[in-house]
């Protein structure tokens, strides 16, 4: 596994996963009883004019790509989360059959970077 190899499975585990995972249950809570909370938003949702449906659709691509985003510049170190003057530094490994591959660290590309440019037009293009 390399770094490129670690963000396209971010993006199909994570990213495509969760804004599925919204949509589905926006439109079709899951269980016999979904959870009044999921049954109300659903309710919601399914009365929305099909623009509206496709404005929150975009929204909640957005919001997972922020998160995502925002946790690669976590361990890419770009964003501290430590309050303390000196901060320690994130270690991200990928381990397989004994072999350790690095997949951050300062001299390498920022994996927030790799991400962006993975999800650039379907997040952010028309």
């Amino acid at each position: 596994m390399n770094q490129d190899d670690f963000i396209k499975g971010i993006k199909v585990a994570v990213h495509d996963a969760a804004i599925q995972a919204v949509a589905k249950t926006l439109a079709h809570p899951p269980g016999r009883r979904p959870h009044a909370k999921l049954k109300r938003l659903s309710d919601w949702f399914n009365a929305l004019p099909d623009g509206d449906k496709k404005a929150l659709l975009e929204i909640i691509r957005q919001s997972v790509h922020a998160s995502i985003f925002n946790i690669l510049c976590v361990l890419d170190g770009v964003v501290p989360i430590e309050s303390t003057p000196v901060k320690g530094e994130l270690r991200l490994t990928f381990l397989k059959d004994g072999r350790t591959t690095k997949l951050s660290g300062p001299e390498m590309e920022l994996l927030h970077d790799i991400y962006q440019a993975m999800v650039q037009q379907e997040v952010f293009e028309e």
